[in-house]
């Protein structure tokens, strides 16, 4: 595997499919001053894998993956048509079984919401928002987890 970041439109489409890099995208709800709760935006979660055996130091193939996702999540978020407050989680990663041989499966969760958490998008501008998240996604490749 190489260390060198991909760039979005060269080798890009090779490494989302050679870690069957996915997405999930969930709403985000928060109370909000003056309403009940309420979606304020949305949690994006994207996972890469890699074979820890095949891997001499799974630890910085991980790293590696993790911040390619970050790159990729960030090219996301850039998509997004209104300004957000955007938080990315901390490093997650699980080891699951994948038919015979376990795999590691690097986990990347970011969340955007408005500026303004007492001022949320109207419902129609989030659905919006969304639809124009999911088909930068899809135009990288990605599939749904």
């Amino acid at each position: 595997m190489s260390e060198t970041p991909p760039t979005l439109d060269g080798d890009w489409p090779s490494w989302v499919q050679e870690h069957k890099v996915c997405w999930e995208l969930s709403p985000l709800q928060e109370m909000v001053k003056g309403h009940r709760v309420q979606q304020t935006g949305y949690t994006l979660k994207l996972f890469g894998r890699f074979n820890p055996r095949a891997e001499n130091d799974a630890s910085t193939v991980a790293r590696s993956i993790h911040e390619r996702l970050r790159m990729l999540a960030a090219d996301v978020v850039r998509a997004m048509p209104v300004p957000a407050l955007v938080q990315v989680k901390p490093p997650g990663r699980a080891v699951i079984p994948v038919e015979k041989p376990f795999v590691v499966e690097v986990e990347l969760a970011v969340s955007a919401c408005p500026p303004h958490p007492d001022r949320p998008l109207p419902p129609a501008e989030l659905r919006r928002v969304i639809v124009i998240v999911e088909a930068r996604l899809r135009s990288l490749g990605l599939k749904k987890k």
